[in-house]
C-alpha cells in the first residue's frame, strides 16, 4: 500500500509535457482566430473598467478577443428607442431567433437602419401593423403593438435617450413599465445590456 501511495503521489506531481500533443496541435490549427469587433464609443469606458476590475483578470481576454460581439452586431444603434424595440422583439425567444426576427423587422420597416419616424409611418394606430406587414416581420400582434407603443412614447416625449441615460434606476423602471408591452424583464434587459 505504501508503494502504491508513493507511486500515485509521483504521478500526480509529474509536470505536464512541455510540447503540445498532436491532438492539441491539430485543434490549434483548426481553431479560427477570434473575430475582433469594433468597440462602440459609448462602450469603451465600460470595457476599460471591466479590464481593470478584479485585479485585471479579464484584461487578457478582452485584449485577445475584443469586446463582446453583441456590442457591434446587435447593439449597433445608439438609439434607446431602437434598443427597446429590439428587446421587445426578443421577448421569450432564443438569441438566434430574436436576432433573425429583428433583422426581418428592420428589413421590412426600416431598410436603412432603425428609424422611429419611418416605423411609425407604417403603423396603423395603436393596433400595430397590417397583417401582411406583421407576417413579413415575423411579429405577433402583441409585439407589433408594443413596438408602436415604444415609438409613440419617444415621439410624445414620455421617453427619451437623455431620460434613459440620466434618470435614476427606479424612475427608469417606472417610465419603461408604463409603456404597454414593456415589463420588468424588458426593463432589466435594457438596464443590463443597453443603458449607455
Amino acid at each position: 500500500i505504501a508503494l502504491l501511495s508513493t507511486a500515485a503521489a509521483f504521478v500526480m506531481k509529474r509536470a505536464p509535457p512541455t510540447t503540445p500533443s498532436k491532438v492539441a496541435k491539430r485543434r490549434a490549427a483548426s481553431t479560427p482566430a477570434p473575430k475582433k469587433t469594433h468597440t462602440p464609443a459609448w462602450a469603451a469606458a465600460g470595457l476599460q473598467h471591466v479590464a481593470k476590475a478584479d485585479g485585471g483578470r479579464l484584461k487578457a481576454v478582452i485584449d485577445a478577443h475584443g469586446p463582446p460581439g453583441y456590442l457591434a452586431e446587435q447593439v449597433a444603434e445608439d438609439s434607446a428607442c431602437g434598443a427597446l424595440c429590439r428587446i421587445v422583439v426578443g421577448q421569450q425567444l432564443a438569441g438566434a431567433a430574436a436576432a433573425s426576427i429583428w433583422r426581418r423587422t428592420l428589413g421590412e420597416l426600416c431598410p436603412r437602419g432603425f428609424d422611429r419616424a419611418q416605423l411609425l409611418s407604417r403603423a396603423e394606430g395603436d393596433d400595430g401593423f397590417a397583417e401582411d406587414t406583421r407576417s413579413a416581420c415575423g411579429l405577433s400582434r402583441a409585439k407589433a403593438r408594443a413596438i408602436v407603443a415604444v415609438c409613440q412614447a419617444f415621439a410624445a416625449g414620455d421617453l427619451s435617450d437623455a431620460l434613459l441615460r440620466d434618470a435614476p434606476v427606479e424612475e427608469l423602471r417606472e417610465r419603461l413599465c408604463a409603456v404597454k408591452g414593456v415589463g420588468p424583464w424588458s426593463c432589466d434587459m435594457y438596464l443590463n445590456f443597453d443603458l449607455k
